[in-house]
This record gives C-alpha cells, sequence and structure tokens, in this order.
C-alpha cells in the first residue's frame, strides 16, 4: 500500500504524505467543510482501505483519478439540524452526492 500513487503527475504516494492530511473533498464540499474545520467541529474517520477511484470520482470531464479513502465525516454543531438540511441539500447538488449517505444521529 505505501507504494500506491495518489497524484500522477506529481507522483506522490502514500508514504510521500504519510503524517499529513491527504486527498480532498469534492469541491463543492469544502466550502461547508472549511468552517467546520477551522472551528474544530468536524472529523474524518477511515472506514476501509484506498480503492481506485470510481464513479463519480473523477467526473467523466475531469482529468485524473487517483484513490477513493472511504471515510465518516462526523459533525457537531449547537445547531446540527440546520446544518444537517443544509448539507442534505448540498448533497442533492453534486454528482458525487449521490454516492454518500447522510445520516443524522
Amino acid at each position: 500500500m505505501h507504494s500506491l500513487i495518489t497524484d500522477e503527475k506529481r507522483q506522490l504516494k502514500l508514504q510521500d504524505v504519510a503524517g499529513l492530511p491527504i486527498g480532498h473533498v469534492p469541491r463543492n464540499l469544502a466550502g461547508f467543510f472549511r468552517p467546520l474545520m477551522e472551528s474544530g467541529r468536524i472529523v474524518a474517520v477511515v472506514t476501509g482501505e484506498p480503492v481506485p477511484s470510481f464513479p463519480p470520482w473523477p467526473a467523466l470531464k475531469e482529468e485524473g483519478g487517483g484513490v477513493v479513502l472511504p471515510c465518516n465525516y462526523i459533525i457537531t454543531h449547537s445547531d446540527i439540524e440546520a446544518q444537517y438540511n443544509k448539507l442534505s441539500e448540498l448533497l442533492k447538488s453534486i454528482p458525487e452526492g449521490t454516492a454518500m449517505e447522510l445520516v443524522l444521529l
């Protein structure tokens, strides 16, 4: 697994980024996640081994690929229902949203 290439253009491998945040969320979710990350209200828990990318990653019109790291995002917020509703609408508006499950606990 350490030799798995995660970025073909830069030839990054898992071992090159050990100990640092890797990967990204879909661009359309980044704006939603950023304030949560900055306030420490979101964490990602890895739920499986990296797998080769599959639709909708990358989108058919996009170049690239790589790996998908399955994970659960856990959000804590004083108004969690409003955040849930906002994220639910956002997921409906992006192709990647079809591959994600949203659960309110």
